[in-house]
C-alpha cells in the first residue's frame, strides 16, 4: 500500500536576449518535493518508499528532455539535489520526501 504526491512550490521563468546573435535563453525553475509513503516498518520498506520517489523524479526529468516541442532547440535539464529525508511516522509507515530544483534551458535563435 503506497500514495506518492509531487510538489511544485515554486516555478519560475526568465529570459536573455542575446542582440548580437539574435538568440534568446529561456530559463524555466521548479522548485518542488517528492513524497511518497509506504505501509510497513521494516528497511525494506524505507528503501522501496526512497526507489519510488526516486522514479517518479526520474519520470519528470525525462518528460522534459523527451518534449518533441523542444526538439533542436539547445535544450538542456540539470537537476539540483535531490536532498533526501526520512519520515518514520507512528502508524506503521515510512516516508521518503525528496526536495529538488530542476531548472531547464532552452536556446531559441530568431
Amino acid at each position: 500500500n503506497s500514495q506518492s504526491f509531487v510538489y511544485f512550490n515554486e516555478v519560475t521563468a526568465s529570459q536573455d536576449f542575446y542582440n548580437v546573435a539574435g538568440n534568446r535563453e529561456e530559463t524555466l525553475t521548479i522548485n518542488g518535493t517528492v513524497k511518497t509513503v509506504k505501509s510497513g516498518a521494516s528497511d525494506a520498506v524505507a528503501k522501496a518508499a526512497e526507489d519510488a520517489a526516486l522514479a517518479i523524479l526520474d519520470d519528470l526529468e525525462t518528460s522534459l528532455t523527451g518534449d518533441p516541442t523542444l526538439a533542436g532547440a539547445g535544450f538542456q535539464v540539470e537537476l539540483v539535489g535531490p536532498n533526501q529525508s526520512e519520515v518514520f511516522p507512528s502508524d506503521n509507515s515510512r516516508i521518503c520526501l525528496l526536495d529538488f530544483v530542476l531548472r531547464a534551458v532552452v536556446m531559441l535563435g530568431d
